[in-house]
């Protein structure tokens, strides 16, 4: 019989072309926006300093164009993009109303 606290929870994360697999134990949940903030960035890689994975990250970890001007692609339905891009830009990290983080 499983309980909570012997669930253990998967984080992936790339690094540059290697994935990185970290398994989390009950105590290591991310439970609030400071947790995650500590664990979790994006940042979009200066071009000049590394042209690779610059290139990398915007050809495989940016969502878009979509929006009411690409209306025929795959992740528009009517003007509403089915990612829910383009996100608002926040100043700090939150946990919305159906349990998501929004990042800053």
């Amino acid at each position: 019989m499983n309980d909570d606290n012997d669930k253990a929870y998967t984080c992936k994360q790339e690094a540059r072309l290697t994935a990185i697999e970290t398994k989390l134990e009950n105590d290591d949940k991310l439970r609030n926006p400071a947790d995650i903030d500590r664990c979790i960035s994006a940042k979009i890689r200066d071009p000049d300093e590394d042209p690779e994975l610059n290139k990398l990250v915007e050809e495989f970890m940016i969502h878009g164009p979509c929006g009411p001007d690409y209306r025929n692609y795959p992740c528009m339905v009517g003007d509403t993009c089915l990612k829910h891009f383009p996100m608002q830009f926040t100043e700090n990290t939150f946990i919305d109303e159906n349990g998501y983080a929004q990042y800053k």
